[in-house]
């Protein structure tokens, strides 16, 4: 016999987490790779767009159900935010088409050259500025 799961409404809240973190959104029960998890959906406030993250339970030490207003205020002053990814290889495709063409075939003049060397710490000059 399978069982079922109740899925409820998700609910506004503010969830304090351990670690001194709070975090609001809409905070719904989710199941995942055979365990329960907290899932709180984030909305988009001011320049942060909307985002999930997922808790294990035990990670959460209070729920606070709230009003929609006050979830949207709290979510604005709360310090998680969404995960970040570096591209590295965007990264340095930006960082070639800042340095001239001529940095990377050697054709520089002494003065270019110059603009475009660094010092290390140990006072060698580094080839390239990365």
């Amino acid at each position: 016999m399978q069982q079922e799961t109740q899925q409820s409404q998700p609910l506004p809240m503010v969830l304090e987490l351990f670690g001194h973190q709070r975090i609001a959104g809409l905070v719904s029960e989710h199941n995942f790779a055979g365990s329960s998890f907290v899932r709180v959906d984030v909305p988009a406030v001011g320049t942060t767009p909307a985002f999930t993250k997922m808790f294990h339970p035990n990670a959460v030490y209070a729920f606070n159900p709230v009003d929609e207003e006050t979830m949207l205020f709290v979510a604005g002053q709360c310090s998680v935010r969404p995960l970040t990814v570096f591209d590295l290889s965007e990264m340095r495709r930006k960082m070639q088409t800042s340095i001239p063409e001529k940095a990377f075939t050697g054709d520089l003049d002494e003065e270019e050259e110059d603009d475009y060397r660094e010092t290390s710490d140990d006072g060698e000059e580094d080839e390239q500025k990365w």
